[in-house]
């Protein structure tokens, strides 16, 4: 399924459990993971990357192949005391309700219109040091642009199958900021195959999301994925994410199902009692 989604209803408000936070000066920094910045992290990365060989990193760290190029960073920012501090602001954001025959979940304004110490501190990481990174390791080249927002996931909400392809974006991420998850709670990220016509076949891969981590990778058109349905009803599946961009490159058309050919006319007679 492509990235254009049908018309969706939309409900806008502030979400239970939100509490009010103080504007005020970091007392924790935001900082990328030390060991994800060393050059022989970033040498084996790119490699794996660029080679599309997958990579499980002694950092526990892992670059997938298979049915598409996806990484996961786990412990990705350096301080975990920063991301209480993110959550709270991100909780007295207002969400609003996206519903349609795709999807079900509620979501936040982009993040670049919001003033809050953390958020902004968050901005700066992807939209700088996660964003230079990028472009080390996957030699693509990625603009200046960034598209951020934060996303909530409650119980029976879902994302289904969909490619994310529109305008030029090149790199989506997700950061998670959960709390202990497992399988059976669902809203896992689910990586489809292809089938010969370059539809969304079935789920190969499914990434159980884990707090401080981030998952990522290259859109194109072979990367249909979904947010599976969060099934427990005591937990909240809640992320920062959004993508980077860059110059347009060629795609494949795409496939039109031939239509099914008319039945041929029948005369029915019938009579009236």
């Amino acid at each position: 399924m492509s990235s254009s989604l049908h018309k969706s209803e939309e409900k806008c408000g502030k979400r239970k459990g939100g509490k009010r936070t103080k504007m005020g000066r970091l007392t924790h920094p935001a900082v990328i993971n030390d060991s994800y910045q060393q050059d022989d992290f970033k040498a084996q990365m790119k490699a794996a990357f660029t080679q599309q060989k997958p990579l499980q990193h002694e950092t526990q760290a892992a670059l997938h192949t298979d049915p598409f190029t996806c990484c996961v960073l786990p412990n990705f920012l350096q301080d975990d005391k920063f991301l209480e501090g993110l959550r709270d602001e991100l909780m007295d954001q207002i969400f609003c309700e996206k519903n349609n025959d795709l999807y079900k979940f509620q979501q936040t304004d982009d993040l670049r219109k919001l003033s809050s110490p953390h958020v902004r501190a968050i901005r700066r990481v992807m939209g700088r040091q996660f964003l230079e990174w990028m472009r080390d390791v996957t030699g693509i080249p990625l603009t200046d642009r960034i598209n951020i927002m934060c996303s909530r996931y409650d119980y029976t909400d879902v994302l289904l199958c969909h490619d994310d392809e529109l305008d030029t974006r090149r790199i989506a991420f997700i950061l998670y900021l959960i709390p202990p998850w497992s399988a059976s709670d669902g809203g896992t990220l689910d990586l489809y195959n292809m089938d010969e016509h370059g539809q969304a076949d079935s789920i190969v891969r499914s990434l159980v999301p884990q707090h401080n981590s981030v998952a990522w990778f290259e859109v194109t058109a072979a990367s249909h994925h979904q947010v599976s349905e969060v099934v427990a009803t005591d937990k909240m599946r809640l992320s920062v994410h959004g993508w980077f961009y860059a110059p347009p490159v060629p795609r494949p058309a795409r496939y039109v199902e031939r239509p099914l050919p008319l039945s041929s006319y029948i005369h029915v007679e019938v009579r009236l009692m």
